[in-house]
């Protein structure tokens, strides 16, 4: 690594992340957004271009994803009052569960594949600190805790699908015997 112009022996690791880089020098971390990190012309660059397009739509369905935890939240609330419990509420569960799992597993491979994988050793990236010191560099890559948390979060979701889909709706005879035996 080569810290303003000097050959130096420090460690740089590299995580890759949805709206950022992070950088760190030696146990002292910097974060650049995409927009203001950059490849140099030195090795191979094609990886981090790529990345840097591939972002925005990984970054999208994980915000889409978290808008859709709300209406999701209300069908399973919904589901577990017997009186409102409904076909309607149930297919709705499945069908955002089921829906989250798949684009958020897909932008989630999407982004290890054309960001993670796609980047070699062979890159050399180019960092201004804060202070203004220009560290130049190989980078090696890890993926950082947001991208596992994505990954846990769908592991989460299967055993909510798993129960909507196992749950069956009250059968209206059903309701009509609870209400004879709750007394008044």
């Amino acid at each position: 690594v080569t810290v303003n112009g000097t050959s130096t022996d420090t460690i740089l690791k590299t995580y890759v992340c949805l709206t950022a880089i992070a950088v760190d020098i030696d146990g002292s971390v910097t974060t650049r957004s995409w927009d203001d990190a950059s490849c140099s012309d030195s090795g191979s660059c094609d990886g981090f271009e790529d990345c840097k397009e591939s972002v925005t739509s990984t970054t999208t369905t994980s915000i889409m994803n978290c808008l859709t935890k709300i209406p999701t939240l209300l069908t399973i609330s919904r589901r577990m009052r017997v009186h409102m419990d409904n076909n309607c509420s149930k297919i709705m569960s499945m069908v955002t569960g089921l829906a989250s799992i798949v684009s958020v597993s897909t932008a989630l491979a999407s982004f290890h594949s054309i960001c993670y994988s796609s980047m070699t050793e062979d890159d050399i990236f180019r960092f201004e600190l804060d202070d203004g010191t220009l560290v130049v560099g190989d980078a090696s890559y890890n993926l950082g805790t947001g991208y596992l948390s994505m990954w846990l979060a769908i592991v989460l979701t299967i055993p909510t699908l798993a129960i909507n889909i196992l749950m069956p709706v009250p059968r209206p005879e059903d309701l009509l015997e609870e209400e004879k035996e709750v007394p008044k």
